[in-house]
């Protein structure tokens, strides 16, 4: 990361979670997607809004997901 990305992200990190959630919005909306990723992301979010509201999904908290993804659980 270069250091002026470096001072943007300090910066960022000194916002309320709310205020960073929006920063982050804003700025994916700016990268250019390939055509169809985000109808594909939309088909899986309604697919695993089905199963979570269904009580086939298993809801695990952020730092119990980070732990699996991180081959710790």
């Amino acid at each position: 990361m270069g250091e002026k990305a470096q001072q943007l992200l300090s910066e960022a990190l000194k916002l309320t979670g709310a205020e960073r959630a929006e920063l982050i919005t804003e700025l994916l909306e700016t990268l250019d997607t390939p055509e169809g990723v985000e109808a594909a992301w939309t088909t899986e979010l309604r697919r695993s809004l089905a199963e979570i509201r269904a009580g086939r999904a298993e809801l695990l908290d952020w730092q119990d997901a980070r732990a699996e993804l991180h081959g710790n659980r």
